[in-house]
């Protein structure tokens, strides 16, 4: 059942008014064709693609004036009406002015058919004018604070009215929002006390979710799963419209400028979300696996976001940064990359455990791991992006050489045991991993919570075995993940302590590689 707001809802108060003016219910409107409303609920859950796919026919306002809150304002005015309230006596019925005058007139009304065709007539004014003069014969509007409550007034005032019910996993839909949230944007449900959190959001979901589920068909409206509108499959929309959707908003998906969703969601939004749930999301198979598994598959999609504000760069150090390796940090900082230099005061996979969980919490789409004593070409970090594969490697003198120099041609190498001196990686990566190997997160010593990605380990080569340090650690874990780890020969550092000894060299037959 959906959760009803306390005292009497607007579906009772338009029952009163049926029951005592049931000729404002029986309209003849005529061969008008009523506004479309799309509902959707809560944010981030593709009201905007459907307000797009619609533009062919009709203009959809979107969320107009919605700090204002002008449609749950004026629906409210129709909870208070009761089978006794307003009093007959209240209504004004032509009496003339003289017996006005001598009267008891202090609670004197319009008829309940003069507030209904003022009701209408706002939404004449304010919508259906201006779509008529853009050009377009037809008008809607699309909410995200809306439920089906409010679409019992809405079919009130438009009896020929279409409504569209809109819904999505609320946790894929929290992961596109927090990643916006994590960037400074700041929504709210009711302006400017109610700003949007983990749990307000969930509740709001449940809440006009579960008033969809009970009050589509009331309203002869039409129930839609964002992740089927997205799969293209929209026949029953356009059966349910009588026309058919812009096929060139289809193929559009024009960004609002927000970054890409979280990979994962953090924890403690994660136990917020769940909590203020009720049955009904797991009824619909909408769960937290659900979501993840849709951050996994979008793996394998394109990417296209590169912007270098997109990649956060982390430099764990003991004691000092190398000048040559802070020259280029430096430098690729002026070119809009986030740097973080990260002192490292406990165990080194617990500090990246934590650096990681505060990357993927603020929405990047990439980490880039940098050693503090690599010299590097700042441009490097660009090529290294530029390949679009979720993880790729440099090569330095530290890596153990696959062949002599003259036998690898410039391009890319996978490697077996790549480390994380030079390493960059997609943030669906870390989730992908946490899936697969089951990963717990764990509380570290200053409160903190990490999962323990880089935690060293002990696997089993030839009969012997072998100790895998942090780095090498992760990379073996995203290598039973499914994860290529590729090396652009194209693309060299250069550890500080062997300026004499590159690559080549050590392809060439020198003995010295890294040793975890």
């Amino acid at each position: 059942m959906a959760r009803r707001s306390p005292g009497p809802t607007i579906e009772d108060g338009l029952l009163a008014i049926r029951r005592r003016w049931p000729e404002l219910f029986d309209r003849d409107e005529g061969d008008e064709e009523g506004p479309v409303f799309i509902l959707s609920a809560g944010w981030r859950s593709g009201s905007t693609m459907l307000q797009r796919l619609l533009t062919g026919r009709c203009l959809i306002w979107g969320e107009p004036y919605g700090h204002a809150w002008p449609i749950p304002s004026m629906a409210d005015q129709v909870r208070c009406f009761t089978d006794r309230w307003p009093e007959p006596h209240h209504f004004y019925r032509g009496q003339p002015r003289e017996e006005l005058a001598t009267r008891f007139i202090a609670n004197l009304y319009p008829g309940v058919g003069d507030l209904l065709q003022a009701h209408r007539d706002f939404f004449d004014r304010l919508f259906a004018r201006p779509a008529r003069a853009s050009g377009h014969d037809r008008w809607g509007l699309k909410e995200v604070r809306l439920d089906a409550d409010h679409a019992m007034y809405l079919r009130w005032l438009f009896p020929r009215a279409r409504f569209l019910f809109l819904i999505r996993n609320p946790y894929d839909a929290w992961r596109s929002y927090a990643a916006r949230a994590a960037r400074g944007w700041q929504w709210y449900n009711r302006w400017p006390d109610q700003p949007l959190t983990a749990q307000s959001f969930a509740a709001h979901w449940d809440r006009l979710a579960s008033s969809f589920l009970e009050g589509y068909r009331k309203v002869d409206g039409l129930l839609i799963r964002y992740e089927d509108l997205a799969a293209g499959r929209t026949d029953p929309v356009e059966d349910y419209l009588g026309f058919e959707l812009s096929r060139p908003a289809a193929r559009s998906n024009p960004g609002d400028g927000g970054p890409a969703p979280l990979a994962s969601i953090p924890e403690e939004d994660a136990l917020a979300i769940k909590g203020e749930l009720g049955r009904l999301a797991g009824s619909l198979g909408y769960h937290l696996e659900a979501s993840r598994r849709e951050a996994i598959a979008a793996t394998g999609r394109t990417r296209t976001r590169k912007e270098p504000d997109r990649c956060v760069v982390i430099v764990p150090y003991q004691r000092f940064i190398e000048p040559a390796c802070e020259a280029g940090l430096r430098e690729i900082e002026r070119r809009g990359y986030v740097v973080r230099r990260v002192p490292v005061d406990e165990a080194i996979d617990m500090v990246r455990g934590l650096a990681v969980e505060k990357a993927l919490r603020e929405g990047f789409d990439e980490i880039l791991w940098i050693d503090p004593d690599l010299e590097f070409d700042p441009d490097a970090v660009d090529q290294m992006r530029a390949l679009d594969r979720p993880m790729v490697a440099a090569l330095d003198a530290r890596f153990r050489p696959v062949g002599r120099a003259e036998d690898v041609p410039d391009g890319l190498l996978e490697r077996d045991d790549a480390g994380a001196g030079f390493l960059l990686t997609w943030s669906e990566v870390y989730l992908v991993i946490r899936e697969r190997e089951g990963l717990l997160p764990c509380i570290a010593p200053d409160g903190g919570t990490l999962v323990p990605y880089f935690l060293p380990m002990i696997v089993l080569e030839g009969g012997e075995s072998r100790y895998l340090a942090d780095g090498h650690a992760f990379t073996a874990r995203a290598r039973r993940a499914g994860f290529r780890v590729v090396a652009d020969s194209r693309i060299r550092v250069r550890p500080i302590a062997s300026r004499a000894t590159g690559w080549e060299n050590l392809a060439a037959g020198s003995s010295l590689y890294w040793n975890p």
